[in-house]
């Protein structure tokens, strides 16, 4: 499967997960496309560094049936699973639905939200990185009767005891 990151910018696999896919889609009579690109150094991938030169168009098939199409960076000798990273997800106005697991790409209406009553939206913004952070530390923007901390979000799992 793909692992939704968005903490991950680009697509990107491991070599070895691609082939594996490869090899499925080949048996269902599809093809894949193979390209070098410029070599990148990555860290935080596995242990250690490691050198992504390769880019892949892989056909896939989803639950519904639905054939489509995974592009990602490869990273070489490497059994990092597919990471759908936040550019792709992006790229198609993606909803991530954490309560129902679902991701959701919608038509060309958008998306009109009914919110409940109570519901509290938190904006979000985009590093240089491209990561997405949740800001907190608006201390001078925020009122003085809202500057105490609440507990309508807690952010932090405390540990079981």
């Amino acid at each position: 499967g793909l692992l939704v990151d968005v903490g991950a910018i680009k697509n990107m696999c491991g070599d070895k997960w691609a082939l594996r896919v490869e090899t499925q889609a080949k048996q269902a009579g599809q093809g894949s496309t193979w390209s070098t690109v410029n070599p990148i150094t990555l860290e935080g991938v596995g242990s250690g560094t490691s050198i992504a030169d390769q880019f892949v168009q892989l056909p896939i098939c989803l639950t519904d049936s639905t054939p489509a199409r995974y592009d990602a960076i490869v990273v070489r000798n490497s059994e990092l699973p597919a990471l759908l990273g936040l550019d792709s997800i992006e790229a198609q106005h993606g909803v991530i639905d954490t309560h129902n697991l679902r991701l959701i790409y919608p038509g060309k209406g958008g998306i009109q939200y009914n919110l409940s009553p109570g519901t509290r939206v938190i904006k979000l913004v985009k590093a240089r990185s491209g990561h997405l952070l949740v800001p907190c530390c608006e201390w001078a923007t925020a009122k003085a009767s809202s500057s105490a901390p609440g507990k309508a979000h807690v952010f932090v799992v405390e540990p079981s005891e």
